[in-house]
């Protein structure tokens, strides 16, 4: 990431990637066990594994670089 932006706005886009990496960790335990409630722990494993797999492909399919998006200022 910081060879993406200015040196400021890279400082800038790593905290912001730092607080929500703590937001997720914050908030992911409580997700999880409502949805074993919800599925059993084998539904919720299956479940996850369904959105692990559609953000992996969608992510093979639709890379995301900035270097490489033309800048139209």
């Amino acid at each position: 990431m910081q060879y993406w932006d200015a040196r400021q706005q890279a400082r800038f886009r790593a905290s912001l990637t730092h607080a929500f990496a703590r937001l997720g960790n914050a908030a992911t335990p409580p997700m999880i066990a409502a949805l074993m409630a919800w599925l059993t722990w084998r539904g919720s494993f299956v479940a996850l594994g369904l959105v692990s797999l559609v953000m992996g492909v969608s992510g093979a399919v639709f890379p995301h670089d900035p270097r490489i998006i033309p800048d139209y200022r």
